[in-house]
């Protein structure tokens, strides 16, 4: 029982990396996949259609840290408690892990907080992939560091 118990806290301290960490790939990625999971996100949000909001709702959530973070504590919640504990029953597994997922997302939050000036991920403004490839931007940046174009 104490091998579990001391299983459980190491998957919940690695846990908590891993839960900032998504969130951080997910916000700040210049990644084309999540570039356009948040332009989409961005182009839902400002829908004047009550139903689309309410159908992608997770992917609106993407703008959100915060509600990123629960998301993402849920999905490795689901991996640490399936692995510590394969035998439980539903009700255990899923309670294991609502609870599980949500101290990852708070702790995550609270580590990202107190780390936030030691280790804080550059924003980029969280452009989409248009904005990041627009002539206008593309030149001033050649402007700044003195390139000439042919």
């Amino acid at each position: 029982m104490e091998a579990v118990v001391l299983t459980y806290i190491v998957a919940l301290i690695v846990g908590i990396a891993v839960t900032n960490q998504i969130v951080e790939v997910v916000r700040h990625s210049d990644s084309q996949v999540f570039t356009l999971l948040r332009g989409w996100a961005e182009r839902v949000e400002s829908s004047n259609l009550p139903y689309v909001k309410v159908v992608f709702m997770p992917l609106i959530a993407l703008l959100c840290p915060w509600c990123t973070s629960v998301w993402a504590g849920l999905l490795v919640a689901v991996h640490i408690v399936g692995f510590i504990y394969p035998d439980s029953t539903a009700y255990t597994f899923t309670a294991l892990t609502i609870f599980t997922g949500l101290a990852l997302s708070r702790l995550s939050n609270l580590m990202n907080d107190m780390l936030h000036k030691v280790w804080r991920t550059p924003n980029r403004g969280n452009k989409t992939l248009l904005e990041m490839l627009s002539n206008e931007e593309i030149e001033s940046e050649y402007h700044k560091r003195g390139i000439t174009q042919n």
